[in-house]
């Protein structure tokens, strides 16, 4: 199979093949940009995604749900029996140390404070059947928002559809409770050996970035409408951990300063620093997001920012060769190859492959099934029966006047009877 490498710049040209003991394979030459080089990549991507934009709406959207939630999960957590340790073993000190040496007025730990004794005090049961729906409409809200987030970042095709939205929007809620479980099982553990007393600060602080971690790395895994590699997910859970908790430890530093308003703003001084706080916490998410996407399918990042595609000539190349491979594998009597595994194995961005392949859709000679999570590339009326002449003239053609396409045409005219089987058994030439 022909492969292409891709330069320093991101521009690709056709490699000659390499003889190896096991046969004749492509040369696949690929440089990573430099960290600075990555680093402008992904300020140039993020801020390409109105990251105000979008963490203003996913703020309004949690600020908007995050009783409800909160409502629901506490109601699963105690019918489970663990939202009273989890309570006093783990949140109640993690506060304590969190928020040491808060002056007085209002702080967000305030706010925090407010918000769980107002979960606490609320009585799922007394909202009857007629509350329940509305309860869960405010968390696919917050999980839709999220997945449109994630999907823009991300450049995942479209939105899920409405079953499996809902499977998996309440398989990750209910990884919560398990989670919690989890921790709270751990908390008392170390409680019983007496071994968490003696912990500093320090150690809570990494457990919360760690816990941060396996949070966004799983959202990032589980609500972008596209494969996303754990690797990716949790360096990207790590920068948006780390970096959300930074600023987190920052706006405990800054409340003395808005403290100074609470004469102002009497009892409501608590809402805007809870809004800051989701605000700035959903702008380290997407800036992790970012960067998960960027180390997912890092030659193809420049493209989705608007980078120029390569010249024409590549283009046909990519296309011919990946249609070879497509007939190839219908010879050979194996499924049809998956569009991102055979971009890996020409050796070209995704999105390139899929440009290079649409005149061939639009001619009706390639169709892609099952466009969900992982496409597959198959020939429409198959490999003895397209011709290597009609092929070369759709991606030919596909941008050239009539005049110099039918010139092309008359040069092809060796191919008429050449077909793509012909090109896989050696017959013939592509």
């Amino acid at each position: 199979m022909r492969r292409f490498w891709i330069s320093p710049r991101q521009r690709l040209a056709p490699r000659p093949p390499l003889q190896q003991p096991w046969g004749v394979v492509g040369v696949d030459w690929r440089t990573k940009p430099s960290f600075l080089g990555a680093a402008k990549w992904l300020a140039k991507g993020f801020l390409h995604r109105r990251p105000l934009e979008k963490g203003s709406s996913l703020a309004f959207d949690t600020a908007f749900a995050a009783v409800p939630f909160l409502v629901l999960l506490v109601t699963i957590l105690n019918m489970a029996g663990v939202y009273s340790p989890l309570r006093h073993e783990v949140l109640d000190p993690w506060l304590a140390t969190a928020f040491e040496g808060e002056g007085e007025g209002t702080s967000l730990a305030t706010a925090l404070r407010q918000l769980l004794a107002t979960v606490d005090g609320a009585d799922l049961a007394a909202l009857g059947w007629g509350g329940l729906p509305v309860l869960l409409y405010a968390v696919i809200l917050v999980f839709s928002a999220m997945e449109a987030a994630l999907n823009d970042v991300f450049d995942a095709d479209r939105h899920r559809p409405w079953e499996r939205r809902l499977r998996d929007y309440f398989g990750l809620f209910f990884l919560l409770p398990i989670g919690a479980g989890l921790i709270t099982l751990t908390a008392a553990t170390l409680h019983r050996l007496h071994v968490a007393e003696s912990f500093p600060p320090a150690i809570l602080h990494l457990i919360a970035v760690l816990l941060g971690t396996v949070a966004c790395g799983i959202v990032y895994k589980g609500v972008a409408n596209t494969p996303v590699p754990w690797k990716s997910a949790l360096i990207g859970g790590l920068v948006a951990a780390v970096l959300g908790y930074a600023t987190f430890l920052v706006e405990l530093k800054a409340q003395v300063i808005v403290a100074r308003y609470d004469a102002l703003y009497a009892g409501l001084a608590a809402i805007p620093l809870f809004l800051l706080w989701i605000f700035s916490s959903w702008l380290m998410v997407l800036l992790g997001a970012e960067v998960a996407a960027y180390l997912t399918d890092w030659q193809n990042y420049g493209y989705r920012l608007g980078e120029p595609w390569p010249g024409s000539r590549l283009m046909e190349g990519v296309a011919a060769a990946a249609v070879e491979a497509v007939a190839a594998a219908e010879i050979a009597g194996r499924p049809p190859p998956r569009l991102r595994t055979l971009a890996r194995r020409l050796g070209v961005p995704r999105a390139m492959l899929e440009k290079a392949l649409d005149p061939l859709r639009r001619a009706k000679l390639v169709r892609v099934v099952g466009r969900d999570q992982r496409p597959r590339v198959a020939l429409i009326r198959g490999a003895k029966d397209t011709s290597v002449k009609e092929v070369l003239d759709t991606i030919r053609g596909s941008e050239l006047p009539a005049a110099k396409l039918h010139e092309m045409q008359q040069a092809s005219s060796s191919n008429a009877e050449c077909s793509l089987a012909d090109v896989v058994t050696g017959k013939g030439q592509l």
